[in-house]
């Protein structure tokens, strides 16, 4: 079988370049099969070790981004360049220049496309959906919310199936698609690349230390949750919050002054490193209620794992198994004390036991083989 995954990215962002270089090195790994990946950009940085760029068919000056505070695009802006500009029309022609190709194309699907029409070569196209649209959307405000639910399922009319990154997503998207066939592929990442944390030159006594990294806080990470479960604990063991990536002032507000609490800013890969070195858990997303729904598949919470290090959160990651000792998903009603426990019981687990029980779960190589052993089958069913 030869596959063809394709996403289209009109930022540099180094850790998405990162992941794409690691599903292309662990391309080279898989045997009997062929599995290339595209990115769409103008960023000749993502052409890198196997990568295959796809610079868009219209002018540079046409691809513009509507900057937001800090020099980084705000999430409207993120949408109204991904969603008006020609940067999805090229992404689209893309996507079907390479269906005639290959026997599938994975095609990352962004919601909110407001003219929207369906691909003349959708047969072998698979959409892999990473949140329930309409929802994601929804955070944005009512109107891009009903364009998605309008034009959504006309884009994907016609596809071969639909994609998601948990069984919850896949369903959920096939469903409005009005899509018999849904296909699960979690995210994953290239274990290897990370060492197991804390490796005998860091010291892990003291505070039990907790760290929650993201890129942007978002509504669905629910840190303003986690700070009101920590203020109704306040004779709670001695803990330290670390929390890296950027928030939003009402966030910021909220953390300042916190003595237990550190907030870093946004770190590069060698500081989130160094950090992550004197973790005892992370801490994954507590609110994905607010995009409506009860699982994920966290590229955070691999990260941890993949180091050695134990996670918490308040959602299930269906692709770990349900018993497995080192996720622990918080029930609804979790208190902060639950967390510090998790946390004290894992402060002596071996970094290296944590991340090899996880590598078949979260690693390139086995989750694409996997995906693959679902597809082929899939791609031979009786027509109707």
């Amino acid at each position: 079988m030869r596959l063809a995954h394709i996403s289209l990215s009109l930022e540099y962002y180094p850790g998405i370049a990162r992941q794409r270089m690691d599903e292309a090195r662990a391309a080279r790994a898989l045997s009997g099969d062929e599995w290339d990946v595209y990115v769409v950009s103008q960023h000749w940085e993502y052409g890198r070790d196997g990568v295959n760029l796809i610079m868009p068919d219209v002018p540079r000056a046409f691809l513009g981004t509507f900057p937001g505070r800090g020099g980084r695009i705000s999430l409207s802006g993120r949408a109204l360049t991904l969603n008006l500009g020609p940067a999805r029309g090229a992404f689209n022609r893309a996507v079907e220049r390479l269906a005639p190709e290959y026997d599938v194309v994975l095609a990352r699907y962004y919601p909110g496309e407001i003219v929207s029409t369906p691909l003349r070569h959708r047969e072998n196209v698979i959409f892999l959906h990473h949140t329930l649209a309409v929802k994601e959307m929804g955070l944005r405000g009512r109107l891009p919310a009903c364009v998605e639910r309008v034009t959504g399922p006309r884009r994907q009319s016609g596809a071969l199936a639909i994609a998601g990154v948990t069984p919850e997503i896949a369903r959920a998207e096939a469903q409005r698609a009005g899509n018999d066939h849904w296909l699960v592929h979690p995210n994953a990442i290239e274990v290897d690349r990370f060492a197991p944390s804390g490796g005998g030159y860091v010291e892990r006594g003291g505070p039990l230390r907790l760290v929650m990294v993201a890129g942007e806080f978002q509504p669905w990470h629910g840190l303003d949750v986690i700070l009101e479960r920590m203020a109704k604990a306040p004779a709670a063991p001695a803990f330290e919050l670390h929390i890296a990536g950027q928030l939003d002032k009402r966030l910021r507000e909220r953390v300042f002054g916190l003595s237990r609490i550190a907030w870093h800013g946004v770190l590069g890969r060698n500081e989130v490193d160094r950090l992550l070195s004197t973790a005892d858990i992370c801490l994954g997303s507590m609110a994905m209620h607010r995009v409506g729904l009860t699982q994920g598949s966290s590229i955070k919470v691999r990260d941890a794992l993949a180091r050695g290090i134990p996670v918490v959160a308040g959602c299930a990651d269906p692709a770990l198994p349900e018993n497995y000792p080192w996720y622990r998903r918080l029930e609804a009603d979790w208190q902060w004390e639950d967390v510090l426990e998790f946390a004290r019981l894992s402060r002596d687990v071996p970094r290296a036991e944590v991340s090899a029980s996880a590598r078949e779960h979260i690693d390139y190589v086995p989750v694409m083989r996997r995906f693959l052993e679902t597809l082929h089958p899939f791609l031979h069913r009786p027509q109707a």
